[in-house]
């Protein structure tokens, strides 16, 4: 399934916001807007169209949250994204200028040029800015992680919450 960039933008705000699959956390349309810097009506209309492809789940008055299949929509994009910044880093990019790049390439790498350009890369565990890369099949949509390609924002605090509630035995 081909998703474009400002789809995978709804996306991480999702992500960010805390509305991980299967969790109790539904994240209120307006504050996604307001994350992706979009009106409501622009928002509703993004929302229902990746509701629609089974990337998110919507409930009418709730708020939305990644499916199954959004989350891992989102890992490989993540995983593409951190590919191609160590790729353009080690290429002679700046990290900034590498990460840049990498926004704007990396919904349309296809995967099996990802995979080969990971495999010569050494599978690079971590983005030039130290964030882990996720790998898509890894990743469990239960983890609230800090990936690369993510800004910390919000997350930082949805990380914390998730460590309480796993140090707390749930």
């Amino acid at each position: 399934m081909q998703i474009g960039r400002r789809s995978y933008d709804y996306l991480k705000a999702v992500y960010k916001l805390g509305g991980l699959p299967g969790a109790d956390c539904w994240v209120p349309i307006g504050m996604l807007a307001s994350e992706v810097g979009v009106s409501l009506p622009t928002a509703s209309i993004m929302v229902r169209r990746l509701a629609s492809r089974g990337l998110l789940e919507l409930r009418e008055g709730v708020g939305v949250r990644l499916t199954d299949e959004g989350f891992q929509a989102l890992i490989e994009y993540l995983w593409k994204y951190g590919i191609l910044e160590v790729a353009f880093t080690r290429a002679g990019l700046d990290p900034e200028r590498a990460r840049e790049a990498a926004a704007s390439s990396a919904d349309r790498l296809p995967r099996e040029v990802a995979e080969a350009l990971c495999s010569v890369l050494g599978n690079p565990a971590r983005c030039p800015h130290g964030r882990p890369i996720p790998y898509p099949g890894r990743e469990t949509p239960g983890e609230a992680r800090l990936y690369c390609g993510l800004e910390p924002v919000r997350l930082a605090r949805l990380v914390a919450r998730a460590a309480r509630g796993s140090s707390q035995g749930g």
